[in-house]
């Protein structure tokens, strides 16, 4: 079996989408693009044109002054890229604003006179606060309050008008000024760059002088540090009796050295007698347990003793072979062997003291040199305090030596920078009265202003799109209830719609009977596994034309089946009168109450070819009969006679008629009106059917103008258009 073919994945942006909402919006994003233009014309017409004049300023990092480095007393970040930023903010300063202000006295400027206050500016609602400090009225301020007030606003004004713009990669900085006259703009911004100049200067000189006095100053106090520094290190020396440390810390050390190599021979020598000290502590005098301790038997006087011993008890051993006890022999070789062994003895106790004397003289040793070990190394550090306190003072005098010596320098350079101060920014380009006005831009604000209107009507239409909750297409149904679309039935015309009951049979070819026959097509498909012989065409609310729909549907299937039309809206009845059966006919509740034969009660419609039930009288308890046997006994009846039943019901949504009516049928069709019925109405009862286990054969979208949403429908329509 071949695989079955992957589905395409839709795709982020629906285009077709897109197209048909802008189609839909169009007038209404092309309404709001032309206000939009049309306000923005007005507006830069209305407002008055403001010139802008620039100057060019070149500021050097480096100065030709003669002696290198002078600079640097009064002027930290001269010639790095901070000095630029600092120029930037100068020229910027507040300062020189109030400076041009003054020197133009621009507070004369009719363009710079005082706005009068606004109706916010008016209301002072700290008078409502009174726990909060209290504004002067400014009717009660003073001429000269009233002027000092104007002159601040207009400095205020002055820095908003003022653009300072640096050029990169360049030292020249572009200084501009707007006004509303060109010949003023010129000359501010010329004056401008002429006080930047003089302060610049005025303000080098005054650092200059400034740093001189308080270098004399300083070198007043450095002098006196140095001296009180020098005299302190020589008492020291004094005190301590200093000639060399360092040369005296060497011999300590070298004395050190030495000590430390017997310290180690005398532990050394300590730790090996320690373990025969102890034994022979253990053994006393006692020449049988001293034979243990083996340090003992490695003294060479001893083991030639033990020689002795056993070379006289070997010759006894031999001559006791051959001679008695008491031969001259055997007595003078046990007196030989007697001598031996107390001379042996004797030897053990003399070699086991002088291990005792040679520990003890170890011990001795090993705690004298740990004394002069522990005395030298406290020397040592007494000759380190005394070398550490003694470069500390040093130092002290190193640098206040060097201190001095820097500010005397720095004196005599700056004493001589008031002869040779120069000038380091200049005017490269000064400002000319411009011939066209820099704002408003009156093309540019226009053409932001058509491209924010546009933006801002797409923004609504897609916005308007978004939030709609009405149904406007058949995919939006089919994804909202989750059943098949068996058709979209287009809006007609009003001369149309007074006869849409009979569609199918006065106008064939329409639009409006195509999407019927589709209707038809899909129930004749939904027959393939059972046939569903009783259809109850039903809506969430009235008025969406759902007795329309029937009524055509059964026409479009009595073309081909035997169908009966019953009027199951027991409510408000409306079959009979669009189908022109006379008023108070009898009909269904005739039957149902045996008033009537059933034959009396079905109407035949010969054009159509269909039959009819209507409801006859309309009952006060429609849900009752509804739900009685008697009713289940009529339907059933009518299934032996009729191939198709399609049943017009109530709304789905207002009663629970429709319920009722499903529970005698085979399938459903779900009718709902475009851009009328609500997303939230019809998942409603679209929930409520589906819990009470109706089935639903298909859904149908009724009156889709296709004027309004034309672009996706037209290709839905285009093949009846010759049918018109």
């Amino acid at each position: 079996m071949a695989p079955m073919p992957t589905p395409q994945e839709e795709p982020l942006i629906d285009l077709r989408e897109l197209l048909r909402i802008l189609n839909h919006y169009k007038w209404g994003i092309a309404s709001i693009t032309f206000v939009a233009a049309l306000i923005s014309v007005m507006a830069v017409y209305s407002i008055t044109p403001t010139y802008q004049a620039t100057v060019t300023i070149l500021i050097e990092a480096k100065g030709n002054v003669p002696v290198a480095q002078v600079q640097d007393v009064y002027d930290p970040g001269y010639g790095r890229m901070e000095y630029y930023g600092t120029q930037f903010t100068i020229i910027k300063s507040r300062e020189l604003a109030r400076r041009v202000v003054e020197r133009l006295d621009l507070t004369k400027q009719p363009e710079f006179a005082m706005p009068e206050p606004g109706m916010v500016e008016k209301l002072d609602w700290r008078k409502f606060l009174p726990f909060l400090p209290q504004t002067q009225d400014l009717a009660e301020q003073s001429e000269s309050e009233r002027a000092a007030a104007h002159k601040e606003w207009v400095i205020a004004e002055f820095g908003r008008r003022l653009t300072v713009e640096p050029i990169y990669s360049s030292q020249l900085m572009k200084v501009s000024f707007e006004s509303e006259d060109p010949e003023l703009a010129a000359l501010v911004a010329n004056t401008l760059a002429e006080l930047f100049i003089e302060s610049s200067l005025e303000a080098r000189l005054a650092a200059a002088q400034k740093a001189s006095s308080w270098l004399t100053q300083k070198l007043e106090g450095l002098r006196e540090d140095l001296q009180k520094a020098e005299q302190a290190l020589q008492a020291f020396r004094e005190q301590e009796q200093l000639v060399n440390v360092g040369g005296e810390r060497g011999l300590v050390e070298e004395e050190l050295t030495d000590n430390a190599r017997r310290l180690r021979e005398a532990r050394k020598k300590t730790a090996e007698l320690a373990s025969a000290y102890w034994k022979i502590q253990q053994a006393g005098d006692d020449p049988g347990k001293l034979e243990d301790v083996s340090t003992l038997l490695q003294d060479d006087v001893v083991r030639r003793a033990k020689e002795s011993v056993l070379q006289a008890s070997e010759t006894v051993k031999q001559l006791e072979s051959r001679y008695g006890p008491k031969h001259p022999q055997m007595i003078a070789a046990r007196a030989r062997l007697d001598a031996a062994t107390s001379a042996y003895r004797t030897q053990l106790i003399t070699a086991a003291k002088g291990v005792k004397a040679e520990y003890e003289i170890a011990r001795e040793s090993e705690r004298l040199l740990t004394q002069f070990e522990t005395g030298a190394r406290g020397t040592i550090r007494g000759l380190d305090r005394k070398q550490y306190q003694l470069r500390a003072l040093e130092r002290d005098v190193e640098t206040n030596r060097q201190l001095y010596d820097m500010f005397l320098a720095r004196f005599k350079e700056t004493d001589l920078t008031g002869q040779y101060e120069v000038l380091n920014a200049r005017v490269v380009d000064p400002a000319v009265p411009p011939q066209r006005p820099f704002k408003p831009k009156k093309r540019k604000i226009v053409f932001l202003s058509t491209l924010a209107g546009l933006l801002l009507g797409l923004l609504l239409a897609g916005l308007s799109a978004l939030l709609s909750d009405m149904v406007r297409s058949g995919e939006e149904l089919e994804s909202l209830t989750g059943t098949p679309v068996l058709g979209v039935l287009p809006l007609l015309g009003a001369g149309a719609r007074k006869d849409l009951p009979n569609q199918m049979l006065h106008a064939p070819r329409s639009g409006f009977a195509e999407g019927i026959r589709s209707i038809r097509t899909g129930v004749l498909l939904s027959d393939l596994d059972v046939k569903k012989k009783r259809l109850v065409v039903t809506s969430s609310a009235p008025e969406e034309g759902k007795t329309t729909i029937a009524i055509n549907l059964a026409v479009a299937l009595g073309q081909i089946e035997k169908v009966l039309l019953l009027e199951g809206d027991l409510r408000r009845p409306s079959i009979a009168a669009k189908c022109g059966i006379k008023d108070k006919s009898p009909g269904m509740i005739e039957w149902l109450s045996n008033a009537k034969p059933l034959e009396e009660c079905i109407y035949r419609h010969a054009e159509a070819n269909i039959d009819i039930l209507p409801v006859g009288k309309v009952p006060p308890n429609p849900a009752e009969i509804l739900a009685s046997g008697r009713f289940h006994k009529l339907v059933e009846l009518l299934m032996d006679r009729y191939d198709r039943i399609i049943i017009d019901s109530a709304p789905c949504h207002a009663v629970s008629d429709t319920v009722l009516l499903a529970q005698n049928s085979d399938g459903m069709i779900f009718v709902v009106q475009a851009d009328v019925t609500g997303k939230r109405l019809i998942r409603s009862a679209i929930k409520h059917l589906r819990h009470a286990r109706v089935p639903i054969v298909g859904s149908v979208v009724n009156q889709i103008d296709l004027k309004r949403h034309g672009h996706y429908y037209a290709s839905y329509y285009y093949n009846y258009g010759y049918y018109a």
